[in-house]
């Protein structure tokens, strides 16, 4: 193949200072010189770092560290050189070796950048050179784990927020951004389908970048694991584990993922023994972390973790040490509610405020496995201290306790016995998941090994501090003792100390006083020294500052007699000069007189158009207006409407009352008299009648008036559309600037700067 070539054509196409093309000229001949040839490649590294410096991208490339740099600000010509040597590279990958073109792509991926990487050389170099890692060099293998973390890192960490409200990322991401999340869950992908025959023989090294990636990205760790979690996700639960075992102070920020809530809801559906317990040993690791989160947070996680251990109780039947674990770890962090929930799983469920209803047929199952470990727990200190059904106090306890010694906690309630076994008879699997499952295992068994032997530290270090306070204590007495005799000491001799003062300070007192004398003698002699010398000083002062004025008099006089002559002498050509400007400046003020006619005449014509504006936008609010109106004015006369018809009808009732009660009237007067003492009849309530009376007639005139606003409303919106059917013509319309049809709110944009409305020449 012919080294990429450099013509007047394709220089021409990069947009870079000279001297930086040069270099890039120089870095591509030395790489091609490299892969091709087989020359030293020490050429090509110095190329390269000379033009990544040029570039002003100063990253040590030779520091395995370098994928932690922050990324630096790229400029057009940095855009545009990488997409040069982005095209060079791939002519030149062809034939070359993967190990060189490693080398090359790791020295360049700066310049390079993470978007170009993941679209051409994460399938075309770093998966197949993973794949053959053992034909090449541990360094080599190195460079290709660097380059796929690379790719990994470059998603931005604004991506992930708000994960755990909505899980899902943010999609006001840019397509690069997309890119490197999506290459991100691509790897995650792989690593959880397993090292299957057939699939993508990469995966042998996906372990080594994804504990690369965790170390770096807690956070995103966690998240890209939620999103990958399958019935099928040994590996990635595996992969879970040597994150908890190694970084155990990052737990803590699952509870800003969704990862629990996930682990949860997969477990609850599975029925594979394997994955259930790997799962379990997670839920081991992770609940000493987050108790008082998990029964504090919204929704509560508490009932997906409570049928969890319902589920995985009738899963295994028999005793099993990961069951066994986990319910250590329950009872121990939640022991009032999880006894509740054994007791009355439904009652429970509810309370904690799970919606999904109970199925009753699982209920003996659930304490039928859970007395084989009941029998072998301790009572919890909790339940005798508080009430049985709730864990607030635990949960306020646990929030400012140790995950270790939560932890050795839990592990105390269980008192084991030849009656249960350590360890289930292990299941029969397959070659390829053994030793994954051996090492998780071993993990597993590190992990909570450190935890109790942090535990054990803790309570070492309480005994050691406590017998040192106690040392301490005992010294502090020795020590007053000895000082109290001392102070005593100390005390008598500062009584003689006291009284040898007393005579040196009158010894002191007389030769003071003899001093002082002689020391306002001395200062009157030397204050009238003082006044002489500045008298001389001020004289002396005088004589410079006259002897200064009159040479600086004669130096003046001499200049200004020199500038005079030197004036007379260019004075002549100057005022010939002059005559001629005159002449000009009298030309130019006709023009500007011009000038000024015209700009008159401009700005007549644009006052004119902005009064046409004003009185178009004027009609057009008045429309607006006059249509919110005709709404108001028909919803007010609709609620008038209502009213009077209540009140029509409150009148009618009224009226019957009052026909009612006139009647009962004319019946007690007749008895009256028939009678001879007759009663008094009751008084109509005539007051109410009025009020309604008088309410009745307002409302009317309301609905006369609303009435009349509807006609009048009508009749504008009439002439409104006849003025609709009067607009301009379109050819009519183009003929305003969009300067002059701009509205008056609006300040004019350039217009200082565009040109009048030109209507054609005046008129002669």
């Amino acid at each position: 193949m012919p080294p990429p070539s450099f013509s007047s054509q394709s220089s021409f196409q990069v947009h870079a200072p000279r001297g930086t093309v040069a270099l890039l000229k120089e870095a591509t001949q030395a790489v091609y010189a490299h892969l091709q040839k087989g020359s030293d490649g020490g050429a090509a590294w110095t190329a390269l770092q000379a033009l990544l410096a040029d570039l002003h991208l100063d990253t040590d490339m030779s520091d395995p560290e370098w994928i932690h740099a922050p990324e630096p600000e790229r400029s057009g010509a940095c855009e545009s050189i990488a997409e040069r040597l982005h095209v060079d590279l791939i002519d030149m990958h062809g034939g070359a070796d993967a190990a060189c073109m490693l080398r090359v792509v790791e020295q360049a991926a700066i310049l390079l950048g993470p978007g170009r990487l993941i679209a051409h050389w994460a399938q075309a170099l770093v998966f197949p050179a993973l794949s053959q890692s053992h034909a090449l060099s541990y360094a080599d293998v190195a460079r290709a784990h660097r380059l796929c973390v690379y790719m990994m890192l470059s998603v931005p960490l604004e991506v992930y927020d708000g994960v755990q409200d909505t899980h899902a990322y943010r999609r006001d991401v840019s397509p690069a951004s997309d890119a490197a999340l999506a290459f991100t869950q691509s790897v995650f992908m792989l690593y959880a389908e397993g090292p299957v025959p057939g699939r993508h023989p990469a995966l042998a090294s996906l372990d080594t970048i994804l504990s690369m990636y965790s170390e770096t990205r807690p956070t995103p760790f966690l998240h890209h694991v939620a999103l990958t979690l399958s019935p099928t996700c040994t590996h990635l639960l595996h992969a879970l584990i040597l994150f908890l075992q190694r970084h155990t102070m990052h737990t803590y920020r699952i509870t800003s993922t969704c990862l629990l809530e996930e682990l949860l809801a997969l477990l609850v559906t599975l029925d594979d023994a394997t994955v259930l317990e790997e799962g379990i040993k997670c839920l081991v690791m992770i609940l000493p972390h987050v108790p008082y989160w998990l029964s504090r947070s919204e929704p509560n996680k508490l009932p997906a973790l409570f049928r969890l251990y319902a589920h995985v109780v009738t899963v295994f039947v028999h005793a099993n040490e990961h069951v066994r674990l986990l319910f250590s770890t329950v009872y121990g962090l939640f022991p009032g509610v999880f006894l509740w929930f054994l007791r009355a799983p439904d009652a429970c469920l509810a309370h904690l405020g799970d919606s999904v209803p109970w199925d009753e047929n699982d209920t003996l199952p659930l304490q039928r496995g859970s007395d084989i470990y009941l029998e072998h727990h301790l009572v919890h200190p909790q339940l005798a201290k508080h009430e049985p059904a709730s864990d607030e106090p635990a949960g306020r306890m646990w929030q400012h306790s140790d995950p270790a010694d939560l932890l050795a906690m839990c592990q105390r309630l269980y008192v084991p016995t030849t009656s249960i076994p350590d360890r289930d008879v292990p299941l029969p699997m397959a070659d390829e998941s053994g030793d994954v499952r051996l090492r998780s295992e071993w993990r597993f068994e590190l992990y909570m090994r450190e935890q109790l032997l942090m535990h054990i530290g803790c309570l070492h270090r309480d005994r050691i501090a406590g017998t040192a306070e106690e040392e301490q204590q005992q010294q502090l007495q020795d020590t007053n003792r000895m000082l109290r005799t001392q102070l005593q000491t100390l005390q008598a001799h500062m009584e003689r100390q006291r009284a040898e003062v007393q005579a040196a300070n009158a010894r002191h007192m007389q030769w003071e006083s003899e001093l002082t004398t002689k020391l306002n003698t001395y200062r009157d002699e030397r204050r009238g020294w003082m006044l002489r010398v500045q008298e001389l000083e001020v004289e002396l002062d005088k004589a410079r500052s006259v002897t200064k004025s009159q040479a600086d008099v004669i130096s003046d006089l001499g200049a200004r007699l020199f500038r005079a002559d030197a004036d007379l002498q260019l004075a002549a050509p100057k005022f010939a000069r002059l005559q001629k400007y005159d002449a000009a400046v009298h030309r130019l003020h006709g023009s500007l007189s011009e000038w000024e006619d015209k700009l008159t005449n401009m700005d007549a014509q644009r006052d004119e158009m902005n009064k046409l504006l004003w009185r178009f936008q004027a009609m057009e609010l008045h429309v607006v207006n006059s249509e919110r109106s005709a709404r108001h004015y028909s919803e007010a006369t609709e609620r008038l409407s209502y009213d009077k018809a209540q009140l029509d009808r409150d009148v009618q009732i009224l009226r019957a009352q009052v026909a009612e009660q006139r009647e009962r009237l004319q019946h007690l007067e007749a008895l009256r008299w028939q009678q001879a003492v007759p009663p008094a009849p009751p008084a109509p309530d005539f007051d109410t009648v009025h009020a309604l009376k008088s309410r009745n007639a307002s409302l009317e005139l309301e609905l006369l008036e609303c009435r009349s606003q509807l006609e009048k409303h009508a009749m504008d919106r009439a002439q409104g559309e006849r003025r609709t059917h009067m607009t301009p013509a379109l050819a009519e319309a183009t003929l305003f600037s969009p300067n002059t049809l701009r509205t008056p709110q609006e300040p004019a944009v350039g217009d200082d700067v565009v040109p009048p409305l030109s209507l054609g020449p005046p008129a002669q």
